[in-house]
């Protein structure tokens, strides 16, 4: 769904974590891409999410280029949380970076309001139906307006 691309933004974290960004990619349930870039090695990026709800499960990112990483976070609510990004240290420890929120890293506001809206009820077979005859119901009043019409203008004296 490439126009849930609608806003990019850059946030530029502190210490190791560099620019950090985040965008929609599906609303069903809503699905974030986000990413951050990491001056230092690590063996393994989490982010972390906190919402209204709680704290979300952490979700590991993967190395995508050196010093790059991006993952994918679904919400099952739909919800403007706040992420935090946790690298593990080789030499053990992790270093947690600043909170940012989603709308902060890119992420459109009304993409959040997509994804509350429900879907459009879907037609049934009886209102498809029931649609066909007015239809053809519509049809044959019209041939008969269209022969009245025909009859009417025949006996008219000219």
């Amino acid at each position: 769904m490439a126009w849930l691309s609608l806003l990019l933004a850059i946030v530029q974290l502190t210490g190791p974590f560099g620019a950090a960004e985040a965008r929609a990619v599906g609303l069903d349930p809503l699905t974030i891409e986000i990413s951050v870039e990491l001056s230092r090695s690590a063996n393994a990026v989490v982010v972390r999410g906190v919402g209204l709800g709680g704290e979300l499960d952490p979700v590991a990112l993967s190395e995508i280029e050196p010093g790059r990483w991006a993952g994918i976070v679904e919400l099952s609510e739909p919800e403007d949380i706040t992420v935090a990004f946790e690298a593990l240290l080789p030499e053990g420890g992790s270093i947690v970076s600043d909170g940012a929120r989603l709308t902060d890293l890119g992420v459109d506001p009304v993409v959040f309001d997509l994804a509350r809206s429900p879907a459009p009820p879907a037609s049934t077979p009886t209102d498809d139906v029931a649609a066909l005859r007015w239809l053809a119901l519509a049809v044959v009043f019209g041939v008969a307006a269209l022969l009245a019409l025909g009859v009417w203008s025949a006996r008219r004296p000219a």
